[in-house]
């Protein structure tokens, strides 16, 4: 268990309001805020994949993935024993650049892995955290569907607005004239 003060004031020791969380919680807590500030949630519609039982027809998939881009291996590595102690499945990938830093992207791929990470951190995301209910929601109406051979991905309008809706969601960025700056004071958004 790890102690903190939840009054910085009162001398360590004699405080009455010492409360515990568990490592559990502070790893979850970690990668949740990784998540929020180098990471993403992305559902991707692709196709071109040839179907093994006929040659003629094209797949259409959608890929699941949470990432975390970062040039720091450190940050990384800390990512991926946080993913390996929880169990959820995940593998490495490098963007390499000639005129920056490469980058190392941590990856989390598929409905069931995405989904496991998701109900981790759902109750320490914030910024991030109606993209991950909205991937989650996807994912489990994905599950209730029969996808049999006469499935066709690209006529359920419910999937397609959902993935589109998290690309919205992925770039509704605050412009920085609808905000209040001041020195040491919380960030005020005019909205």
């Amino acid at each position: 268990m790890l102690e903190y003060l939840v009054n910085q004031r009162v001398p360590k020791g004699e405080n009455p309001d010492v409360q515990t969380i568990s490592k559990e919680i502070a790893k979850l807590a970690w990668l949740a805020g990784a998540i929020e500030g180098e990471g993403s949630f992305g559902m991707y519609i692709c196709s071109g994949h040839k179907l093994r039982t006929n040659h003629d027809r094209q797949e259409v998939q959608i890929r699941t993935v949470i990432s975390i881009v970062n040039s720091d291996v450190r940050f990384i590595k800390k990512a991926s024993e946080v993913l390996f102690d929880f169990g959820v499945n995940f593998y490495f990938s490098l963007r390499r650049h000639e005129s920056t830093r490469n980058m190392l992207i941590l990856v989390v791929e598929g409905k069931g892995n995405c989904a496991k990470l998701i109900k981790l951190l759902i109750p320490y995301l914030y910024s991030k955290l109606d993209q991950a209910q909205l991937m989650l929601d996807l994912i489990e109406y994905r599950k209730s569907i029969n996808c049999g051979k006469s499935y066709d991905l690209m006529k359920d309008t419910r999937l397609i607005q959902g993935v589109n809706e998290l690309k919205t969601l992925k770039s509704n960025l605050v412009d920085p004239s609808t905000t209040l700056r001041r020195a040491s004071q919380p960030l005020g958004l005019k909205i």
